[in-house]
């Protein structure tokens, strides 16, 4: 059963609070708090090893 776009349009699909993860003493992620509507685009900017792909990589039920 397909939901109509205009029902889900509060609808979270990634939401993550307190995000954390380190490798050794190194923090790669600190407390991110995320949430993503759905439609909703999201960029992720930062430097090389800011730590975006391991914040992604966190995530256990992507779609």
């Amino acid at each position: 059963m397909n939901t109509p776009v205009s029902d889900r349009a509060d609808e979270l699909v990634i939401k993550t609070f307190k995000l954390t993860r380190q490798f050794g003493s190194l923090v790669a992620v600190d407390h991110i708090d995320l949430a993503v509507a759905y439609r909703e685009i999201l960029g992720l900017l930062g430097a090389n090893g800011a730590g975006k792909s391991t914040m992604i990589n966190r995530k256990p039920n992507r779609r």
